[in-house]
C-alpha cells in the first residue's frame, strides 16, 4: 500500500515541473488529433481508436496522478471539440481510471512486453469491458447481454495489436527519455 501511495505522491510532484505541464499539454493535443483523425466508429457501442497510446506515454513519464488528471481533462476537451452523443460523466471517470492504471503499472518502471500486457489487459477489463459497458447501458437502456459479447470480442481481437503498438511506442519514449 505504501508503494502505491509513493507512486501517487511522486506523480503529484511532477505537476510542479514546467516540462511536465508542457509535455502533457502537447501530448493531449496529439491525443485529440488522433481521436479526430484515427477514430473508426463501427457501431454506436463499438469504436476503434489509437489515442490510448498517448495515455500510456503520460502514465510512463508522469505517473498515476498526472495520468488521472490528463485522462479526465482529455475526455472533457474531446467531448467539447467533437461531441458524439450526450455528455456523460461516467466516461470521464473511465478516462481517469485508465490514466491511473497506466500510471500505476508503467511509472518509473522498465518497459517490458509483460508490463505492456498487464497494463493493456487491466484497462481493457476494468475500463472498456466493465465500466464503459455499464455506462453505455445506463445511457441508452440496452441490455448488457446485448452489447457485452461484441465489446469482449473487439477487445480480445485488439489486445495483441494494442500491446505490440504500446511496447514499440513506449520503448521509443524510454530511449528518448534516457538521452
Amino acid at each position: 500500500m505504501k508503494r502505491i501511495y509513493d507512486l501517487f505522491s511522486n506523480s503529484s510532484k511532477e505537476l510542479k515541473n514546467v516540462l511536465c505541464l508542457v509535455t502533457v499539454g502537447l501530448l493531449l493535443a496529439v491525443k485529440l488529433a488522433l481521436g479526430l483523425l484515427l477514430n473508426i466508429q463501427i457501431t454506436q457501442f463499438l469504436r476503434l481508436s489509437f489515442d490510448f497510446l498517448v495515455m500510456t506515454i503520460i502514465g510512463l513519464l508522469y505517473g498515476p496522478t498526472v495520468g488521472a488528471l490528463s485522462g479526465g481533462l482529455s475526455d472533457i476537451i474531446n467531448y467539447l471539440s467533437n461531441p458524439r452523443g450526450p455528455y456523460f460523466p461516467g466516461f470521464t471517470l473511465s478516462a481517469i481510471v485508465g490514466g491511473i492504471l497506466y500510471g500505476l503499472i508503467l511509472y518509473k518502471k522498465k518497459v517490458t512486453i509483460k508490463r505492456c500486457i498487464v497494463a493493456n489487459v487491466s484497462v481493457v477489463i476494468i475500463v472498456d469491458i466493465i465500466l464503459n459497458t455499464i455506462f453505455l447501458t445506463m445511457m441508452y437502456g440496452y441490455s448488457i447481454t446485448a452489447i457485452l459479447p461484441l465489446r469482449i470480442a473487439k477487445n480480445l481481437l485488439l489486445v495483441p495489436i494494442n500491446v505490440v503498438m504500446m511496447n514499440f511506442i513506449l520503448k521509443l519514449v524510454e530511449k528518448i527519455k534516457l538521452k
